[in-house]
């Protein structure tokens, strides 16, 4: 390594800074996606995809071992480094797992959206929270029913004077269905997730790689302290 010892110190004070740059976005990007949902989990039935939990607690988990990180490098602290690389492996292992899954498997929230739409919406007239539910659901994304306008039973022959206002435009009806549009919104998400968790995590991989091989190179000296 040519660069000197304080060098790679401030290197990597300004790495765990990008990493908590990187945490707060990924915990952002896991939290939006469920306060938007939790206004709807009485007709999703509490449906959401548990990834967006996990990128929440992953990217909390990543600021507080970057923040470690910063403190053991500024104060030159070989335990608390190894907490920093420590904590950050568990962080990178998660993100490059969950870039894979999302890009490698199907997610069983449609299902679980399909099945809980198409089934309160069918109690639409009948239960005033569910019918409170739809009508902010349709507003909000511009909806209508769970997979179309047919799904309220009291429509006939493309009729839709008697449509909920909520999911119609003027005389028109919506033409996307909620669970396309629900389904739509989150893939947004983790399509945006799982391209920044692998991006971040190969950056954060080769930190790791090059803390150890400072440690190493260092742990013979008095450079660090135990």
């Amino acid at each position: 390594m040519l660069l000197s010892s304080e060098s790679w110190t401030k290197i990597f004070i300004l790495c765990n800074c990008s990493f908590v740059v990187f945490g707060v976005v990924l915990l952002t990007l896991g939290i939006q996606p469920q306060i938007t949902l939790n206004q709807f989990r009485n007709i999703l039935q509490n449906a959401k995809p548990e990834i967006f939990l996990v990128v929440s607690i992953s990217g909390g988990l990543g600021v507080l071992g970057s923040f470690v990180g910063i403190y053991g490098h500024s104060k030159k602290q070989k335990v608390i480094i190894y907490l920093n690389i420590f904590v950050l492996f568990i962080v990178t292992c998660v993100w490059i797992g969950m870039a894979s899954k999302v890009a490698l498997t199907e997610d069983r929230f449609l299902n679980l959206v399909n099945s809980s739409l198409s089934s309160t919406v069918k109690e639409y007239g009948k239960r005033v929270d569910y019918q409170m539910g739809f009508d902010h659901l349709q507003k909000t994304f511009y909806c209508c029913g769970a997979s179309s306008y047919k799904d309220y039973p009291y429509t006939n022959h493309g009729q839709t004077s008697h449509l909920p206002t909520s999911c119609k435009y003027d005389k028109f009806a919506y033409p996307k269905g909620c669970v396309s549009a629900i389904i739509e919104y989150t893939q947004t998400y983790l399509n945006i997730i799982m391209y920044l968790c692998f991006t971040f995590g190969i950056i954060q991989a080769l930190y790791l790689i090059l803390s150890i091989m400072r440690i190493r190179k260092f742990e013979g000296d008095d450079f660090l302290s135990a």
